[in-house]
């Protein structure tokens, strides 16, 4: 059998011709599957490096927020103690309370709480009223109106007396402190004598 008949075809089936142009775009294929690899990879590079940067960028910006808070906080730190604290010597009627009935007798005028330094920072002015059974509070839970109904207990052993006393406290900004204890309606704070640390509630 002839390689080429004399119809110009490959062992009697193909097409010269055909077969040259086959072989042609069949030695195009690596080319054109290493060109798409390399066009990818450097398409994967190029997001990568963004995205590198991208963050590189925000870690910056996120550095430089912190700094200027850390600035910012650090002057209003600075300003805070060059700020002069303002005192003040107040009178305000309170309830001693859980006060235990062995120590009625030292409640009485005169009595002060000293501080670190010697100084007073707080005194019974006068004794008002009698003394009476503390008493606790228990939610019995809401009504049919939806109100929270509560049954006082009295202690039998446990006191409450009013009191006035004159305090030395702090200004910071509406509030007043004593002895870096908030004064509030409602609100515990702890009134020390040399013998006992009183619970204290502003009426």
């Amino acid at each position: 059998m002839k390689v080429i008949d004399e119809k110009g075809r490959l062992f009697g089936k193909i097409n010269v011709i055909d077969f040259l142009v086959i072989s042609f775009l069949l030695s195009l294929t690596p080319i054109f599957y290493f060109g798409y690899k390399l066009s990818t990879s450097k398409q994967l590079e190029q997001q990568a490096l963004q995205a590198q940067q991208a963050l590189q960028a925000q870690q910056a910006l996120q550095a430089q927020q912190a700094s200027q808070a850390q600035q910012i906080q650090n002057k209003e730190s600075l300003q805070a103690q060059h700020v002069p604290k303002k005192s003040l010597e107040v009178e305000i009627l309170c309830n001693f309370i859980e006060v235990p009935a062995y120590l009625l007798p030292y409640v009485k005028a005169g009595e002060k709480e000293i501080g670190t330094k010697g100084e007073v920072l707080g005194e019974i002015i006068a004794v008002v009223g009698k003394p009476e059974p503390f008493k606790y509070s228990y939610n019995l839970g809401n009504d049919e109106y939806g109100e929270l109904k509560k049954i006082w207990i009295k202690d039998p052993e446990l006191k409450q007396i009013a009191v006035r006393l004159k305090l030395k406290v702090e200004v910071r900004g509406a509030d007043l402190y004593y002895n870096n204890q908030d004064i509030k309606l409602g609100s515990a704070f702890l009134f020390k004598t040399n013998l006992y640390k009183y619970k204290t509630i502003p009426i």
